[in-house]
């Protein structure tokens, strides 16, 4: 009764190619392998915390808030789509926004978006920084807050052309931010 329910055979059919006889034999089976379809994805549950510019009100600069973000994405995908799921939830356009992992409250790495979620632990803390959008604004804020010892006077043209100035100023905004990258 076993053998009947649960064993099956495999055709395989043998044709001569000189004079076109053909031949099947029979193969008996038990085992079979399929694959079990799963509804569950393997996802990746990330906490992003967003870093907003400060604000001027009256003469004097006003940080903003800091939000958290819980984004669920498939651990199969890549930091673009946490960048796409991001989008829907911040205040700003994702142009102006730029992630950083950050560990023992320090900027790790900034993420490309390429790069594939298996390389971002979930226990690492997420950063979302907006930036300046103008080379202009880069150096107001440069002016403001760089202490004078360590201030070098940047141009506008300058600044579009060095790539690290706008990295060099959201590791300064993180260094006054770094309150909260301790609290977790």
């Amino acid at each position: 009764l076993i053998v009947d329910v649960f064993e099956g055979q495999l055709r395989s059919q043998l044709t001569c190619c000189k004079c076109g006889s053909s031949t099947s034999t029979f193969e008996p089976f038990r085992y079979l392998s399929v694959p079990i379809p799963s509804n569950h994805v393997d996802r990746a549950f990330l906490r992003v915390v967003f870093f907003p510019l400060p604000v001027s009100q009256s003469g004097g600069e006003e940080r903003q808030q800091l939000t958290r973000y819980s984004i669920t994405v498939p651990r199969s995908s890549t930091v673009s789509r946490v960048e796409k799921a991001l989008s829907s939830k911040l205040p700003v356009p994702m142009s102006t926004v730029l992630l950083a992992e950050v560990y023992r409250s320090r900027i790790h790495r900034y993420l490309d978006p390429s790069l594939p979620l298996s390389d971002v632990r979930a226990e690492d803390q997420l950063f979302a920084f907006e930036v300046l959008q103008t080379a202009q604004d880069l150096v107001r804020y440069q002016e403001r807050h760089a202490p004078s010892r360590q201030r070098r006077d940047l141009r506008a043209e300058e600044v579009k052309a060095s790539p690290q100035a706008q990295v060099l100023l959201i590791q300064a905004m993180h260094r006054r931010g770094g309150d909260v990258c301790r609290a977790d």
